[in-house]
This record gives structure tokens, C-alpha cells and sequence, in this order.
């Protein structure tokens, strides 16, 4: 595998000649540290006068791609040539024409890095790229992210674009917000009970003597974790975007561009390069998504809607129904972080099944299957053996 200088000496170089050529196609993966980097490339482009075309990972498979493709997030197909850069810890070097470069950091760190140099990044857009950065470092939610990365977010993205306090790591925690609010509001982490159960979030609330005060705060995370019978609630680093920002802390902007990751990474992608006016839209749309992930989470856990789990040719697999699409990634990674399933996720849409990929793609094996904003549309569930045969592990 390259080292960081390596990358970012490769990556400086692709940025220079699509400078001077004035055009760049980008393909972006369907996470949301795939998303905040091309969010920032697209937005150097704008700057400097160049054209940035923006397309969903998979729609590579189909096209003609050349030496000023960029590939972000997934594994490249066989055919084209082009730069990919991907998350992996043992990386591959080429896979055909196509030069593959890992970082075992975010991919949204690397570009930041490499494009300072000729562009200075708007501290919206680094503020958002610190939710991907954060993503890249957790499989579910970001409640689960060590503090060892948390507390270098201010050294990689600047210390205007995050204030990180200790506290409880709870979406909204530390911005002065009531406690019962953030208890009620809170889906990451995802309290089953207490999240949008106002009279039991108050309740629970009364059991804090005070926010500031660190006994206080390891004793009442005790006491949900008992009440919960798993620990969901933990003390720590916990990171807050200043007031003007139009998310409390990465952990809401994380689980909003999941929500809005069903309508396309390039659009979302598009979205936030614009900084305040497209993330003030996200925040926007978002009041409506997080209703509806509480909606339906309240549904699958007060069994009001039935989940069913087989053995799929060995393979075991939970679906979930009738859900709507734009929901599916963040209630996938809540359910994730409750461990309310195990082997594989299957979700029901009005168009029939899909199976959220949560590695990076390897876009030559998924290639005969259909890929629409990070799933794999399922026509018969004996296929999903077949699916989990290539997904990267």
C-alpha cells in the first residue's frame, strides 16, 4: 500500500492536469465520505473554472472511462482506465489501466489534504467533511467512533470547523440544548424507548444532576445502559459545529445525508459543495426524514409491523417491510448499532427488495446486478447468496 505522501503527491498530480485540461468526469460512491470528498473536488472545480461531471458509482460500468476519470470509494471495473481511491488497509496497486490508491483514514481526510495546496477549502464544507471522515471510522453510527479520532479532528480540518468538548456521545449532546430534548431526538445512538418518547425521555432526564459535571454524567450513562440492557451510551470526546452551522454536530449531518443518499450521491454530493445554502437545505428536508425514521423504528420495535428472518441456502437474512426509500440507510445503520439483526438486512420498497452494500463496491463482481444509490435490487430472494459471494468483505 502507498503511503499518505504517496497518495497525496498521485492526487495532486490528477488535480493539476484536470486543471489544465479544464474537465474531470467523478464517480462517487454512495457513503457519506465518499460523498463530502466529491463534494469538495467538485467545489475546487467551480472555483477554478472547470467542469466536474458528477455520476454515480456504477453508471462507470457503462460508460467509456479514461485517464482523468476519478473513482471515489469503489473498487474499479476491469475495463477504462482512470484514478480510484478507496478505504482498504491492504490495497491493491492496478486493477487493468486503472491505478488504486488506499488510505486506511477517510478519503474525505485525503482530499482535503492534497487540495489545500491550491484551493482553500470554505470551512462549511470542512465542517462537513468531518462527518465523513467520522463515518470512515464506523461501521453503524458515529457514537461508536474512538476518541482517539475525534481529538485530532480540529488538527486535519481546522479548529474553526468543530469544538470538541467531553460529554455524553449523543446526538445533540453539549450545545446547550434540555436534556429531555436530546433524549427524545436522539438517533445516534438510537435509545429504544426513550428515542421520540417524550414522556419517557423526560423521565429519564430527572436522573442527571448536572451536564457539566463528569460523575454525574458516568452515573447517568450507567443508568440507561442498565435500564437499556446494552450499552449505547458512552462518556467522552464529543464533537459540536458552532452556531452559525445549520446541524448541532457531525452525528445529525451524518445520518441526514444518509437520508438523502436514496435520491443519488452526485445530487447530494451537489448539494453540499454549494456549502450554506445547499446544507441549510439538507437540514431542512431532514426535520421531515428524522420523523420518519422514528415513525418507523417505533413501528419494528413495538412489533406493529412484522419482520421476518430465514435461512437463505445457508445464508440468514432479516427483512424488514415496507419501508420508504429514503429512510432505508439511516434506519439500516440504527438497526445495525442495536444489533436487531444478524447475517444480512434485506429491505421491502414499493419496487421489491434491496440489500444495502455497506463495503466498498467491487464494481467488476457486481457488474449483472442491478445497483440503485448503494443496494442491490433484489428480484428473488435466492439470489442474495449469490450477492453476499461478492460483496467486499
Amino acid at each position: 500500500m502507498l503511503s499518505g505522501s504517496s497518495i497525496h503527491a498521485i492526487l495532486a498530480d490528477y488535480f493539476k492536469r484536470v486543471l489544465e485540461k479544464g474537465y474531470c468526469e467523478i464517480y462517487v460512491s454512495h457513503d457519506v465520505d465518499s460523498i463530502v470528498a466529491a463534494s469538495m473536488i467538485a467545489r475546487m472545480l467551480s472555483a477554478h473554472n472547470s467542469l466536474g461531471g458528477v455520476y454515480p458509482a456504477p453508471d462507470i460500468l457503462a460508460g467509456s472511462s479514461h485517464e482523468d476519470s476519478l473513482l471515489i470509494g469503489s473498487r474499479p471495473p476491469r475495463h477504462g482506465s482512470g484514478l480510484a481511491i478507496i478505504r482498504r488497509k491492504n490495497g491493491l496497486s492496478r486493477v487493468g489501466e486503472w491505478g488504486i490508491y488506499s488510505t486506511q483514514g477517510s478519503i474525505a481526510q485525503a482530499v482535503l489534504e492534497t487540495i489545500s495546496h491550491i484551493y482553500q477549502v470554505p470551512r462549511d464544507l470542512r465542517s462537513a467533511a468531518i462527518a465523513g471522515h467520522m463515518a470512515a471510522h464506523s461501521r453503524s453510527l458515529l457514537f461508536t467512533v474512538d476518541d482517539r479520532v475525534i481529538s485530532s479532528l480540529g488538527d486535519i480540518f481546522g479548529s474553526d470547523a468543530i469544538i470538541i468538548k467531553e460529554g455524553l456521545k449523543i446526538m445533540g449532546f453539549g450545545a446547550g440544548e434540555p436534556l429531555e430534548a436530546i433524549l427524545e431526538n436522539t438517533l445516534d445512538p438510537y435509545l429504544p424507548g426513550i428515542s421520540g418518547n417524550r414522556g419517557k425521555a423526560s423521565e429519564i432526564s430527572s436522573l442527571l444532576k448536572s451536564q457539566d459535571d463528569r460523575d454525574s454524567l458516568k452515573a447517568f450513562s450507567k443508568a440507561i445502559n442498565d435500564l437499556l440492557g446494552t450499552q449505547l451510551v458512552y462518556m467522552g470526546l464529543k464533537p459540536i459545529y458552532r452556531d452559525d452551522y445549520p446541524f448541532v454536530d457531525p452525528y445529525e449531518l451524518h445520518l441526514c445525508i444518509l437520508g438523502h443518499a436514496a435520491y443519488g450521491s452526485p445530487e447530494v454530493s451537489a448539494y453540499i459543495s454549494t456549502g450554506m445554502p445547499g446544507l441549510s437545505k439538507i437540514a431542512y428536508n431532514c426535520i421531515k426524514i428524522k420523523r420518519d425514521i422514528i415513525t418507523y423504528l417505533s413501528g419494528i420495535l413495538d412489533r406493529d409491523k412484522k419482520v421476518s428472518t430465514y435461512s437463505i441456502k445457508g445464508k440468514l437474512v432479516t427483512i424488514y417491510p415496507n419501508i420508504p426509500s429514503h429512510i432505508i440507510w439511516p434506519v439500516h445503520k440504527i438497526l445495525g448499532s442495536i444489533s436487531h439483526y444478524q447475517g444480512y438486512a434485506v429491505y421491502e420498497t414499493t419496487g421489491g427488495y434491496v440489500l444495502p452494500i455497506e463495503s466498498p463496491m467491487d464494481l467488476h463482481s457486481l457488474r449483472n446486478f442491478k445497483i440503485s444509490a448503494g443496494f442491490v435490487v433484489i428480484k428473488d430472494l435466492q439470489e442474495i447468496p449469490e450477492i453476499a459471494g461478492v460483496l467486499i468483505q
